[in-house]
């Protein structure tokens, strides 16, 4: 386990800041660096599938740690899990054949577990919607084994977020965000369009989005703009209660009822 390590440089280093800082008055800071101590970390994947990081606190040159040393697990959202003092020989620590327990010189530890979709959430990106991102790796996999591959995918951006347009055989295209822009209510992944090309108009269904509720669908027709190199889709967009998830009605003057779509790359002429 464990990678090469982080030397305490600072308490404002991030592994340190970020893991450790509750420690900060435990460390000797005035003695050289090579004597201070090093913060050694890992991955693992518990049983109940989220993506977890294992971190130990080895100090030389305070009270941090003795023949026992502080260890914790944090989830990919970096919230702490556990929060234990297991033995000081890293080379006796690894993870039990079930991944349902952290094991330190013989001793166990139980790894606390969780329901799926607390699971989905706690591997959610950080700074990425968790709710949608549940909402993208549940799709994710009901889709079956077999299920055929898009024949064709391109980047396009949209209001500064970089989408995917994947194609398959039967005309069937799919706009998904690849990397949202911060405070978008979506996670990577998540479907903005779903409908079909004929040649160079689309017909579909879009998407608009909101913090806690269900994707709101309307019809969407476009068309894609070969010299402006652009996919234009207009339709009247759903009309949501400020209060609640409700949608009372369409607009034609919303922000979604034209959904732009530039298929150049930043920086093109």
């Amino acid at each position: 386990m464990y990678d090469a390590g982080s030397e305490l440089e600072s308490p404002k280093s991030y592994v340190f800041k970020e893991y450790w800082s509750d420690k900060t008055g435990q460390i000797n800071w005035k003695t050289p660096v090579s004597k201070r101590g090093v913060v050694y970390n890992d991955l693992l994947v518990s049983a109940d599938g989220r993506h977890l990081l294992v971190t130990t606190l080895q100090s030389w040159s305070g009270s941090a740690c003795d023949s026992r040393c502080p260890f914790r697990v944090f989830t990919a959202q970096h919230k702490r899990i556990m929060d234990i003092l297991a033995c000081s020989d890293r080379t006796q620590h690894g993870v039990s054949v079930d991944h349902r327990s952290f094991v330190a010189c013989g001793e166990s530890f139980p790894i606390p577990q969780v329901d799926e979709r607390t699971a989905i959430m706690e591997n959610a990106p950080l700074d990425s919607n968790a709710e949608a991102y549940v909402d993208v790796v549940l799709k994710q996999r009901s889709k079956p084994a077999n299920a055929p591959e898009p024949i064709h995918v391109d980047f396009v951006y949209h209001n500064n977020s970089e989408m995917l347009v994947s194609e398959w055989k039967d005309g069937t295209v799919e706009i998904a965000y690849n990397h949202p822009r911060l405070g978008l209510a979506v996670a990577q992944g998540t479907i903005l369009f779903r409908g079909f090309r004929d040649g160079a108009r689309y017909s579909g269904t879009a998407y608009t989005f909101k913090a806690g509720c269900p994707p709101a669908p309307y019809a969407v027709l476009g068309v894609k703009d070969p010299k402006k190199e652009m996919i234009v889709m207009t339709g009247a967009a759903p009309r949501r209660d400020p209060q609640s998830c409700d949608v009372f009605g369409e607009s034609a003057q919303s922000g979604s009822a034209k959904l732009v779509f530039d298929t150049k790359f930043y920086g093109d002429e």
